[in-house]
């Protein structure tokens, strides 16, 4: 995954290449505009560079971003050259070609055409033998005739757009048919790029390269959070199910963390969105320059990050955070008033010894972020340094020992202490004799419902602020309204999952830090 990644990363510094060449002649003209544009450039490169496994271009970039302008010219040529050189430093060419093109002749040229570039040509003389091809390979092009002895080519289009395996593969037509109405039609039904025939080889070669370069630059912006220029959730979530399979196969461990910047909300309210923009973006640099080059992370939600360290355990990436939070805390930002502030970040840290879902993953390390917030903020704590959750304590009421049990389990993994009831009486004499961090309660049970607990429990000054939630089958209007009205904090029905509950206990158990 990480080889593919640097790949296509290579690929899309083409387009990064030619716009900062073309930024530069308007520079030597003295163009008003060119030096933002050529610092605006740079600073997106800054951010993605080491996440891709090129911390020299985030370091150039840098570089030029924060150049003098009588040092600008020199930076830039120097960055330019530098991307030149890792974007040829790949080995290219991977993926296959198909054309579907009944002329022995054309497709004979089409193949000796684009040999230069490297990529496996399949060539398909009819709809059936093209077809089959797909059902068998995966290709990132095809070239279509659209006079084919058994189909319209245009019908093809539209067939090839409902597979799933070519639904978004550029296509590019070669057909004898002349005028607009041929060209505007294919292009309307799907298409990427129309050319008549008899055509110039070279042109076709040309078109060929500029649509996959276009198509990579495409998969690689879907993967990337346009703020900080990292890997996005869907992304990460692709990377981290690779990198588990590997450690637990080659035995090594695995270590995750989830960041969090500290008082965010406050830095936003306080001074805008364009601010809070600057503090993800130095945020992801600053902390991403600490990692090393196996190490992924990637922006999980508004103010979050997680990283996955492939072969380190948890101490040692703790070390590598406190460096990453020691560098962040030296930098200084700015106000639109012009006044400074510092931004730190909390982090929780864990490591991955099972095959453990993504989810529960997060849910995990966000059990030792929260307790980094409530011992002061900016720290990482991890397994090592703290004994997360075991101070908190939760009662369960419910006669079902099945969901008792799972819900056990699910605890036993945040570190939380869980004691079992199987009636409403009991869990009402078992709460007044020992305090608890939180209740969950089950409606439909002996002896006293948990209706009647709920109303009995909010009556104790112990438990007048205490978290409780029903989790029961019964969900009509009338139940949900009635447990809230007697004070349930949250209210979830049966079957429920296991990772969603957790998620509200820790959200409750947060409220009350």
């Amino acid at each position: 995954m990480e080889e593919e990644l640097k790949a296509s990363y290579r690929k899309s510094l083409l387009t990064r290449i030619n716009a900062l060449e073309a930024a530069r002649q308007a520079f030597s003209d003295q163009s008003a505009t060119a030096e933002e544009s050529i610092r605006r450039i740079a600073h997106s490169l800054r951010g993605s560079g080491t996440t891709y496994g090129f911390p020299e271009i985030t370091k150039a970039a840098d570089l030029v971003e924060h150049a003098d302008s009588n040092e600008l010219t020199r930076r830039l040529n120097e960055f330019i050259d530098l991307l030149k050189t890792i974007s040829q430093g790949g080995e290219g060419g991977k993926g296959n070609i198909l054309i579907i093109e009944d002329d022995a002749d054309i497709s004979n040229l089409l193949r000796i055409v684009l040999s230069s570039l490297k990529h496996d040509i399949f060539i398909a003389a009819n709809k059936r033998e093209a077809e089959d091809l797909i059902e068998k390979q995966d290709f990132i092009l095809i070239i279509l005739d659209l006079i084919l002895p058994d189909i319209d080519g245009r019908n093809l289009i539209v067939q090839l757009r409902k597979r799933p395996q070519t639904a978004t593969v550029p296509i590019i037509v070669l057909s004898g048919l002349t005028g607009i109405q041929p060209k505007t039609e294919c292009l309307a039904l799907g298409a990427n790029a129309f050319f008549e025939k008899p055509f110039d080889p070279k042109f076709i070669a040309a078109a060929v390269s500029s649509e996959l370069q276009r198509a990579e630059v495409q998969t690689l912006d879907s993967r990337i959070d346009p703020v900080t220029g990292l890997l996005n959730r869907a992304a990460f979530c692709e990377s981290y199910t690779d990198m588990l399979n590997a450690s637990m196969k080659r035995g090594e461990p695995l270590t995750f963390a989830l960041l969090n910047i500290d008082q965010f909300k406050p830095i936003v309210e306080e001074s805008g969105s364009a601010t809070g923009q600057q503090v993800l973006q130095r945020v992801a640099s600053v902390v991403g320059n600490s990692l090393r080059k196996p190490d992924i992370m990637a922006r999980w939600g508004n103010d979050d990050f997680v990283i996955a360290f492939p072969g380190l355990q948890p101490n040692s990436v703790v070390q590598i955070l406190e460096l990453g939070l020691k560098a962040l805390q030296s930098e200084m930002f700015r106000r639109p008033d012009q006044t400074e502030f510092r931004v730190t970040f909390s982090a929780g840290v864990i490591k991955i010894t099972e095959m453990l879902s993504i989810e529960d993953a997060c849910a995990k390390a966000d059990c030792y972020l929260y307790l980094a917030k409530t011992k002061g903020k900016h720290r990482i704590l991890s397994e090592e340094t703290t004994e997360s959750f075991s101070s908190k304590k939760l009662l369960l009421a419910d006669d079902d020992d099945l969901i008792a049990s799972v819900i056990r389990h699910r605890l036993r993994r945040e570190n939380i202490e869980m004691q079992h009831v199987t009636d409403g009486e009991a869990a009402l004499s078992t709460a007044a004799k020992s305090p608890f961090s939180l209740i969950i309660l089950d409606v439909k049970m002996p002896v006293m419902d948990g209706f009647e607990v709920l109303e009995n429990l909010r009556k104790l000054p112990e438990y007048e602020n205490t978290p409780i939630i029903m989790l029961t089958s019964m969900g009509s209007e009338r139940d949900i309204i009635r447990g809230f009205h007697l004070g349930a904090n949250d209210y979830m029905l049966k079957p429920f999952s296991p990772v969603e509950l957790i998620a509200r206990i820790r959200r409750l158990l947060k409220g009350t830090s």
